[in-house]
């Protein structure tokens, strides 16, 4: 995964506080404390150390207490772990105060958990916003588009 914005130019993940307004970022929400989980987590604590990202902790959220980056990061004060599934934790993570300043960092395998949190995070603060899913259908003419035997689209 390779971020080509600084930090100062990322929006805000939850509508209301931007980094620009603020100055800071309450949390990094790392889905996931396997491997991509712990590797996200090693790159965004070096940033926080070395002052280069204005971040006060890294939430690592996973559903095994004693994933590895629960062992990783034992006695780190910038990692908290949060057992926990990723969908039903952010939901209830939304509605905390910290929220409108933390970025999530989705798992590389699992697109579906930022759905989740756009969708979350849309009800959460968008008023009179509504959500609409619709088959995407066959044939979307988009790059690496593939679809299974059962009518899967993947892309």
């Amino acid at each position: 995964m390779c971020y080509t914005r600084r930090i100062r130019d990322w929006g805000p993940i939850v509508p209301g506080a931007s980094i620009a307004e603020t100055g800071r970022i309450t949390d990094f929400v790392v889905a996931g404390g396997g491997c991509f989980g712990s590797y996200h987590t090693r790159q965004l604590v070096k940033g926080i150390r070395r002052g280069r990202l204005p971040a006060e902790r890294v939430l690592v959220v996973d559903r095994n207490a004693n994933c590895p980056a629960s062992v990783e990061f034992a006695g780190e004060p910038l990692v908290e772990i949060a057992p926990g599934d990723w969908v039903s934790y952010l939901g209830g993570y939304l509605e905390t105060a910290r929220a409108a300043e933390a970025h999530l960092v989705p798992p590389p395998i699992g697109p579906h958990v930022a759905l989740e949190w756009l969708k979350l995070a849309l009800a959460f603060g968008a008023g009179e916003a509504t959500w609409e899913e619709t088959p995407l259908g066959r044939g979307a003419s988009l790059p690496y588009e593939h679809l299974d035997i059962k009518g899967n689209s993947f892309l």
